[in-house]
């Protein structure tokens, strides 16, 4: 008893403690019962040391102890819980070291083997290498201060593994490196990883259908036949981050007199907008456009209209066709040996009842002018063909009426 635990006692008494116990009658309780034992116990041993180490706490709290069940002769309620639970651990960190020298075994073997081949020293990581090293030793030393030994043991491995990782990467076994020093070679790896280590990222951010992206990029620049520096440079620079090689002379093969490089350019951005990229990345991609065909500071009439049909086509992937206007072609056969022409060689056109009448009617164009396009390579075969809104059939009509009053 501790001086001046009572008023009257002025020195410290040795005298016979006896330890206290918390204890619960087990028999016939019901899972309810135990349930809330279970919890009780749970709190009281999983915050322990946070009892133990608050101010407010009672100093007797300090000298409680879940696991001192030496001097226990009688059977006690947690004891079986408290043997199999850690029991259960114990195995399984034990499993689990013997699966870690498995494992580090069958690495180590195969790098072993092939330690003189320059491409397998290459491949290896230095500084993951030392990283494994770092953390494995940070948990030895917890492993050893818990009592972890299995753990420990598996820490230790992972460092040895780690280490001769670590020699055979930096090439000391490749023949071509015999008689330079460890560090030497150290240091050339380690500046190869430099190197090498935005590789993966440029992966990750490469957008999907990027080869894509390219070539509507290499059509849009050379739309106009005449391959400008600053648009060339602007290219290079997304071609650059993604890692794709550029062949300029198979891109400035695009250009083209005919008015079929317009239609090779729309078939390129249905080709890139049939992969479902991102939203995000195809709206991107239509300021890309836009700043592509003004980057020269000169805004050709192909550029213009291919910017138009361009970015109708990614207006109506993301859902925003409205706001743009609609055109189409309406081919309309003036006799019955037109129509058979048609159908045999215009297989596109799709035959609707529109304006009063039949009439084959093209896809849906985003620019007035391509549409126009459109429509006179149907006249140049001698069939009549009018362009027209969507939502605006007024035109066709009267076209359509004037026909036929002549005839």
């Amino acid at each position: 008893i501790e001086s001046n635990t009572y008023s009257w006692n002025i020195d410290a008494v040795k005298t016979i403690g006896v330890r206290s116990l918390l204890v619960v009658n087990t028999k016939n309780i019901d899972s309810a019962t135990a349930v809330q034992i279970d919890v009780l116990y749970h709190d009281l041993s999983d915050n322990l040391k946070g009892i133990q180490w608050n101010k407010f706490s009672h100093p007797k709290w300090k000298q409680v102890d879940f696991g001192d069940m030496d001097f226990i002769d009688w059977p006690v309620y947690k004891e079986k819980y408290i043997f199999t639970i850690e029991n259960t651990f114990m195995l399984m960190a034990i499993i689990a070291a013997i699966l870690s020298f498995i494992q580090i075994y069958f690495i180590i073997n195969k790098l072993w083997k092939r330690k003189h081949e320059r491409a397998v020293a290459e491949s290896i990581s230095i500084s993951a290498m030392f990283i494994s090293i770092l953390i494995n030793g940070f948990f030895a030393i917890k492993n050893i201060d818990g009592g972890n030994y299995p753990q420990l043991s598996a820490n230790l491995m992972w460092i040895g593994a780690s280490i001769i990782s670590t020699i055979i990467g930096v090439g000391l076994y490749v023949s071509t490196n015999r008689g330079l020093g460890f560090f030497k070679l150290l240091l050339a790896a380690l500046n190869l990883e430099r190197k090498e280590a935005g590789d993966l990222a440029k992966v990750f951010f490469k957008p999907s259908g990027a080869s894509k992206i390219i070539e509507i990029l290499g059509r849009v620049a050379m739309v106009d036949n005449d391959l400008d520096d600053k648009e060339r440079n602007f290219i290079q620079s997304f071609a650059d981050n993604w890692g794709i090689k550029l062949n300029w002379e198979e891109i400035k093969k695009y250009a083209d007199e005919s008015e079929a490089r317009f239609q090779e350019l729309r078939k390129a951005m249905n080709a890139y907008l049939s992969t479902t990229p991102p939203k995000e990345q195809a709206s991107q991609l239509m300021d890309v456009i836009s700043l592509l065909v003004n980057v020269d500071g000169v805004l050709t009439n192909e550029e213009d209209l291919m910017l138009s049909e361009l970015t109708g086509l990614i207006m109506k992937y993301l859902g925003k066709a409205n706001e743009v206007d609609v055109f189409k072609v309406a081919v309309v056969p003036q006799s019955a040996e037109q129509e058979k022409a048609i159908e045999a060689l215009l297989k596109d056109l799709k035959k609707e009842h529109i304006a009063g009448g039949w009439a084959y009617i093209s896809e849906t164009y985003y620019s007035e002018r391509y549409a126009e396009i459109i429509s006179a390579q149907y006249r140049a075969f001698d069939i009549f063909s009018v362009v027209f809104k969507f939502n605006n059939l007024q035109p066709l009509e009267k076209y359509v009426q004037e026909k036929e009053s002549k005839n």
